[in-house]
């Protein structure tokens, strides 16, 4: 069924590793997620998040409140790259695979972020200019540092790849369903 995650204070850590969806490196990840509600109060509900040294933030990705869009937060030197999907890219309640991929690159257009194997538009790119912010931290699921975004839903299936999927292994994973079992 996957992990539940109450809207409060839940959490999970995978690893510290400064390789572990590096700022500074091309990555995918796949997460089958099933959110059931926003937190108001908050703004955003983090499906991922990395933190650097002393609560720096390295990479964001979560749900906008309100909108029910993504968003993906880069931070750069100078400029932070963020991109934005439109409004409604996720259906509350129902079970979704959200994959995204981001090159090595200060363009935001070029990050791709797939629901259900379709590729979403961007309502918001933000180039990133300046340095990439690398440093060692942690990688939550479910909520950051501090517990103030916390994500309510489900979220299962999660993997993470240093490279950039193509759209033919998002359909691939998509087509193998949440836990082998198609949709």
């Amino acid at each position: 069924m996957g992990v539940v995650f109450d809207t409060v204070d839940d959490y999970i850590t995978a690893g510290t590793a400064a390789n572990l969806v590096n700022n500074a490196s091309a990555f995918s990840i796949s997460m089958w997620t099933f959110a059931t509600a926003t937190v108001v109060n908050t703004g955003a509900a983090r499906l991922w998040f990395r933190d650097g040294v002393s609560g720096t933030k390295v990479l964001q990705f979560f749900i906008v409140v309100g909108s029910t869009s993504l968003q993906l937060n880069r931070p750069r030197a100078t400029t932070n790259m963020v991109m934005v999907t439109t409004p409604d890219t996720i259906t509350l309640s129902s079970w979704q695979n959200i994959v995204v991929t981001c090159p090595t690159t200060t363009t935001a257009a070029a990050i791709k972020v797939y629901v259900n194997t379709v590729d979403v538009v961007h309502t918001t790119n933000t180039n990133g200019a300046g340095a990439f912010s690398v440093t060692d931290g942690t990688v939550f699921i479910g909520n950051e540092i501090g517990l103030n975004r916390p994500f309510g839903g489900y979220i299962s299936e999660v993997a993470i790849w240093n490279s950039v999927l193509t759209a033919a292994q998002v359909t691939s994973i998509y087509a193998r369903g949440r836990r082998g079992v198609p949709l």
